[in-house]
């Protein structure tokens, strides 16, 4: 019988592990505890932790849902997209004025496992964005077939599981090269492109305790 399941979840292209709805606090609490290893840094650079750590948040709120296995396609040149994942309208207006990553880097070594989901076509001017945090194909991991530093070395599809944590490495991952890297880096364009997704205008006025006011106090600051 368990035969059975696996092949028709296979045959519907579904697969066991669905992904998960995460909560605004349990978020807050896995980013404060993954911050530590950035914290000084971030402190030299004058950015609020509280602050960043709430911006994080609600980037996924308005990306995905809080959805761990949202997968959407957008052109950034045009602000179009579409996907299964859970998106304001809104949202997309982010990239109305940006123009399209440009092809290059180079092509990861290894294919993704069968389960990432792939574009219905290949074009380098669409990104197709994975998971709780949107994270792109073109920046942050391999989906096998479009370019890509991959800076998280990792497959596109582990960011559609429902593990959270290596989702939250890969976002801080982004701001690490930001803080080390800066504009000398070669993909720097994709990257502050992804770091403008996540500091999106939706998030921008928000305040951390309001914002949170329905969690536990935290204790960790």
């Amino acid at each position: 019988m368990r035969a059975l399941v696996v092949f028709l979840l296979a045959a519907l292209g579904c697969s066991p592990a669905e992904g998960r709805d995460v909560t605004r606090c349990e978020l807050r609490d896995e980013l404060k505890t993954t911050i530590g290893r950035l914290q000084e840094e971030v402190k030299q650079k004058g950015l609020p932790v509280d602050v960043l750590v709430a911006h994080v948040v609600c980037h996924a709120q308005f990306a995905s849902g809080f959805n761990t296995s949202a997968v959407n396609q957008l052109d950034p040149g045009s602000g179009k997209h579409h996907g299964k994942g859970k998106r304001d309208t809104s949202y997309a207006g982010l990239f109305s004025i940006a123009t399209p990553p440009p092809a290059r880097g180079r092509r990861h070594a290894g294919k993704a496992p069968p389960t990432t989901p792939k574009p219905s076509h290949v074009d380098d001017n669409i990104w197709t964005l994975y998971g709780l945090f949107q994270l792109s194909n073109h920046l942050v991991c391999s989906d096998g077939e479009s370019l890509s530093p991959n800076i998280c070395g990792m497959s596109c599809s582990q960011l559609i599981d429902d593990d959270i944590n290596d989702d939250i490495n890969c976002v801080f991952t982004i701001f690490q090269y930001l803080l080390d890297k800066g504009f000398g880096y070669e993909h720097q364009r994709e990257l502050m492109m992804m770091v403008r997704l996540i500091y999106q205008q939706e998030c921008r006025a928000i305040t951390v305790s309001e914002y949170f006011t329905d969690c536990p106090s935290d204790t960790s600051s």
